[in-house]
């Protein structure tokens, strides 16, 4: 997520859990290299996990993960927006200090969480529930995938997902839909258009349809969608975006059109993106 804000022209810092061993120091030299910032505090693991992935024909990844997760909390946290995600929410001992880091963000500061479930390393289910929905009730912006919905809430309606998240707590809730698009359920005020679908408590549901392109590897479609989510709360402010909320849903699935389009993990920069967006489809190729 680093990455691909950092190359959305915003100014990124990594909390982590790197060794100073060779993975470590190449990742944190290809992460500066992209203009990210990493705090001595990330430096506390004693090796790097690592995680393999396998893509198959269809370009789906799969995963091999040799990991443990603890952090060193910052004496201070000083910024617009925090974001966590991934394992980062459920593996201890790290996952109650990332919960205690985002209890204690300052007011002015918009909270984000991607749970992106990793089944195979997660608790037991009502236990990676409760941390999920604890760190939820602190956050803004919510980003899931249909699959991460079905795991956390196996046989809940995806829309129902949505406004379960938004009781918690979260202005904006987004679940992508693979090749189906994505949706997103905010606050109803001011929302007109054919993708507008009005839901209980003045909340709607935006839908949009996934941006059509080449699919040469899906590894940072999600990490690409949601890093321009947070690029346009950052640029905008939050409310702007919910004002908007089918711009920013398709601007994200063009992000991730780019990201899909190219080898590895590979989120796009803003350049790419801005051109997209206006109708270049030169960048996918």
């Amino acid at each position: 997520m680093a990455l691909g804000l950092s190359r959305l022209g915003v100014e990124a810092t990594l909390l982590t859990h790197l060794a100073h061993d060779a993975r470590g120091e190449r990742i944190a030299s290809e992460l500066r290299a992209e203009g990210v910032s990493i705090g001595d505090e990330t430096f506390s693991a004693e090796r790097t996990a690592t995680a393999r992935a396998l893509i198959a024909e269809d370009g789906a990844a799969d995963y091999t993960f040799d990991i443990s997760w603890d952090i060193t909390e910052p004496d201070s946290v000083d910024a617009h927006l925090v974001h966590a995600g991934s394992l980062a929410l459920f593996l201890e001992p790290g996952a109650q200090k990332v919960a205690s880091l985002v209890e204690t963000v300052g007011p002015g500061a918009v909270v984000s969480l991607d749970p992106n479930i990793r089944p195979r390393l997660l608790p037991e289910h009502e236990a990676a529930v409760e941390l999920f929905e604890r760190l939820a009730r602190h956050a803004n912006v919510v980003k899931l995938s249909d699959e991460d919905a079905a795991w956390l809430y196996p046989g809940v309606p995806t829309s129902d997902v949505a406004q379960h998240l938004r009781d918690l707590g979260a202005t904006l809730v987004v679940i992508t839909l693979g090749a189906d698009g994505a949706l997103a359920q905010v606050p109803g005020v001011g929302q007109v258009g054919p993708a507008v679908g009005h839901v209980a408590d003045g909340d709607v549901q935006v839908s949009v349809p996934i941006r059509p392109g080449p699919l040469v590897d899906t590894i940072s479609a999600g990490d690409s969608f949601m890093a321009s989510i947070l690029g346009s709360v950052l640029a905008r402010g939050l409310d702007a975006c919910v004002a908007d909320v089918e711009g920013l849903l398709n601007r994200a699935s063009c992000a991730s059109a780019i990201a899909v389009s190219k080898a590895g993990a590979n989120p796009p920069t803003l350049a790419a993106l801005d051109a997209l967006e206006a109708g270049d489809e030169s960048v996918l190729r």
